[in-house]
């Protein structure tokens, strides 16, 4: 019974108990505080100036995600895709299983883009804000590549959304600025926002260097989000692909 309780607790998220709710709510906001020192962070003076303080907080952050991730192992016995597997094969399954998300890309154009990506990246340089972005890419890194280890939606869904924004903020700085938004770009991003407050979906965006938008989500969640593209004024299509199978050798010859 404890262990079904804490179950509903951990994996529950918005859509769960009042309880639920507050944990997802305190995880969330220890992700975006974390994305808030990373960019903080990034200025070499205030790194130096609050080192300490920067410190701490990582050690605390570090301490809080293992606890959860700890306890989302010990819980997945409760998780009913390992119903009639014995405990220790059902955590084992937990730990080894890859990542199950669905990419939708919310078509807004098919256009050819007026300057394209080779061009952008030699612009980049004239912006004011790339070298912010390059020092802070190592910490995302590394942030994307924990969550990715321990299946954490939450957080790599707002490293994505941060990076894109990150990304966009440089081409739109840059001179000649490069604005490849449409108004159904933004709002696509406000429409995904809102999937995830008001009804607790957990999607997120990303958007390549053009207008259409990526949106990250599970393969339970992904027809009701679909549905929800769908009906933001702009977009044309939503095409669905599943993860991958891996790497592979591929014998027959692309070309």
């Amino acid at each position: 019974m404890l262990r079904a309780r804490w179950y509903q607790l951990v994996e529950g998220g918005f859509s769960g108990s009042r309880a639920a709710w507050w944990i997802a709510a305190a995880i969330v906001t220890l992700i975006i505080l974390n994305a808030l020192a990373v960019v903080v962070g990034s200025d070499p003076v205030h790194f130096q100036r609050y080192f300490g303080a920067f410190h701490v907080f990582e050690l605390f952050s570090i301490a809080v995600f293992t606890v959860e991730y700890l306890l989302r192992v010990w819980v997945a016995p409760e998780n009913p895709r390992y119903a009639g597997q014995s405990d220790w094969t059902a955590r084992m399954r937990y730990i080894v299983s890859p990542v199950a998300l669905v990419d939708l890309v919310a078509i807004l154009s098919r256009d050819q883009k007026a300057v394209p990506s080779e061009q952008g990246h030699l612009l980049a340089r004239t912006s004011p804000l790339l070298e912010g972005r390059l020092a802070s890419l190592g910490g995302i890194v590394t942030k994307v590549k924990k969550a990715i280890r321990e299946r954490n939606l939450q957080s790599l869904g707002q490293w994505l959304e941060a990076d894109a924004l990150c990304m966009h903020a440089v081409m739109m700085t840059s001179r000649p600025a490069l604005l490849y938004w449409e108004p159904a770009t933004l709002a696509v991003v406000k429409a995904v926002r809102g999937l995830r407050v008001r009804r607790g979906l957990p999607c997120y965006f990303t958007i390549d260097a053009g207008p259409n938008v990526h949106v990250i989500t599970l393969p339970e969640q992904a027809n009701a989000v679909t549905r929800a593209l769908k009906k933001v004024e702009g977009v044309q299509e939503v095409l669905r692909c599943p993860t991958g199978r891996g790497a592979y050798l591929q014998e027959e010859s692309l070309f």
